[in-house]
């Protein structure tokens, strides 16, 4: 019997996982799946999605920037749990609205995850931006 369309995406799922720990120690076939799966992303993407992915593009620098320099990254990277926008607004000094809206590009980009409305942990990107050469680099662009 032929798979359904929910198995056959849960095995896609299974092999690209599966495939990502191969591909850790090999920088060229880590390039290769990654070009195979930017183009796959293209294809399923609708337009509506590409277009609204160039509006917040030029966004998300910017926001990156301005919690960088409020130290939102660094407290969340050090905090290894969610935390509310409420607390991190406190800690940083900021409004609670400045901090939702800063985020928002930043969650659909990954670089933050949104674990309950308003409540924020980082994630493998956003921590690696707290690293002595990113975090420099990235404050003198």
């Amino acid at each position: 019997m032929p798979l359904s369309l929910d198995q056959r995406i849960d095995a896609v799922s299974n092999e690209l996982q599966s495939i990502g720990r191969l591909v850790a120690e090999d920088e060229n076939a880590r390039k290769k799946v990654l070009g195979i799966v930017t183009k796959a992303v293209a294809d399923f993407e609708t337009p509506v999605e590409t277009v609204w992915k160039m509006i917040m593009s030029p966004h998300a620098p910017s926001a990156l920037m301005v919690l960088i320099r409020m130290g939102v990254v660094a407290k969340l990277a050090e905090a290894k749990q969610p935390m509310k926008a409420k607390d991190l607004a406190i800690v940083s000094g900021a409004a609670e609205l400045l901090i939702i809206r800063m985020m928002r590009p930043l969650v659909a980009l990954g670089v933050f995850t949104e674990t309950e409305p308003h409540t924020y942990t980082s994630t493998p990107i956003s921590e690696v931006l707290t690293t002595p050469p990113l975090l420099g680099g990235y404050q003198f662009m």
